[in-house]
């Protein structure tokens, strides 16, 4: 498949838009400003985290993520961080100036609104925390995410690997209802605690593209190289808006709650043009300057791809390097560990065509331990023999596989 960049931009933007625009009228819910707040850093967040990836990433690769996923599993995690470790959390997921109280209870706000909203559209939205059994966590982060996330927390013997990494593993494929397959590849002796969230969005446009109109066309690749693809086609009265940077449409789903916005570079312009320039304030004026346009000749390429990242490198550019360090505080997990996250992947699923759009997303916050009161040589490593008086080092060794 060609190059093509989408943002699913509704699972983290809703308020926005102007839904007046749809013909079924729509239900709304309200939302306080602590809670519009959260939905605004949450934009920022995105874009931050957009231009990160689109820079990492090779340019002729598909990608497709879900800002909210990630926020929302490290939105859980952060329920365990102090100190500088929180404030670098914060900072990078453009949380600063709001406090843990209102950060949680917005986001219990937005699963318990956005999941029902639209009855045409299935949107499940599912948390959850898996831990070593050999140790407690505090009762407060238990509590703060069973409530505010709806996290099912379950202790697990990670000693028996194969058998903990399936049941992480079978929950991930039903709550993605089979789209994603698997978060955890291993689990490694100092693996403390997996937080994961999933979702998962199914969709009929409102205004479907009929099967017969779809028919094989050019679409362009860098340098002017083409390649044949499948096009969807319909006219339709649709809202749009056109810049020196880009031209967009807005295709509804269900009721019209939900939408897709298409964003195509003018002509000497690229996807990258569009990513630099993509911000909140960029965002809301370009959707506010939507007009809508009748009998408007849509052509949308079908495509169906995964999409997975580890986003350690990404998320310490944006400032949160501490918390993947060993000067990491975790202590509202557990004071007596030495905790810190090892690893954040992230998996997504996409499929558009005519009926509409499949797509599932998942995160997980893998944190991993050292114990004060633990050590362990389960790595390469190595030895020495010395006098103690003069601390003269006598021999050296290094052990690279103990069983041979």
């Amino acid at each position: 498949m060609g190059k093509f960049l989408f943002l699913l931009i509704p699972i983290f933007f809703l308020g926005a838009c102007d839904l007046n625009m749809f013909k079924k009228n729509p239900k709304s819910f309200d939302v306080s400003a602590k809670q519009q707040e959260l939905i605004d850093n949450g934009n920022a967040f995105s874009a931050s985290i957009l231009k990160q990836i689109n820079d990492t990433e090779a340019k002729d690769k598909n990608l497709f993520f879900s800002p909210f996923s990630i926020s929302m599993a490290l939105g859980m995690t952060l329920n365990g961080a102090n100190g500088t470790t929180k404030e670098a959390m914060l900072d990078a997921l453009e949380l600063s100036g709001m406090s843990m109280d209102d950060i949680n209870s917005s986001y219990k706000y937005l699963i318990d609104n956005l999941k029902p909203l639209d009855p045409d559209v299935v949107f499940n939205i599912a948390n959850s925390i898996w831990y070593r059994q050999d140790y407690s966590i505090l009762s407060d982060f238990i509590q703060l995410n069973r409530d505010h996330f709806y996290a099912e927390i379950s202790p697990l013997d990670f000693n028996k690997s194969e058998e903990a990494k399936n049941t992480i593993n079978n929950w991930v494929k039903d709550k993605t209802n089979g789209k994603i397959e698997e978060i955890v590849d291993k689990i490694s002796p100092s693996s403390f605690m997996f937080l994961i969230n999933a979702l998962y969005f199914n969709a009929n446009w409102t205004y479907q593209f009929d099967k017969s109109d779809t028919k094989e066309l050019d679409f362009y690749l860098a340098d002017d190289v083409t390649t044949s693809t499948p096009f969807m086609h319909q006219k339709m009265e649709a809202k749009s808006f056109s810049n020196d940077l880009l031209h967009a449409i807005e295709l509804p789903y269900g009721e019209g709650n939900f939408s897709m916005v298409v964003m195509v570079p003018q002509y000497g312009k690229n996807v990258d043009d569009i990513v630099s320039e993509f911000s909140i304030s960029n965002w809301n004026n370009w959707l506010a300057a939507m007009t809508e346009i009748e009998d408007l000749e849509i052509y949308l390429p079908k495509f169906s791809y995964e999409y997975d990242i580890e986003l350690e490198e990404i998320l310490t550019n944006m400032g949160m390097g501490i918390a993947f360090s060993s000067q990491a505080d975790f202590s509202g997990i557990n004071p007596d560990l030495a905790l810190y996250i090892s690893k954040v992947k992230h998996k997504a699923f996409v499929d558009v065509n005519e009926e509409g759009t499949e797509a599932a997303a998942v995160t997980s916050v893998e944190i991993n331990y050292t114990s004060i009161s633990q050590f362990a040589a389960n790595k390469p490593f190595l030895y020495f023999i010395k006098e103690r008086n003069t601390q003269a080092i006598l021999f050296i060794g290094r052990v690279m596989d103990p069983s041979k």
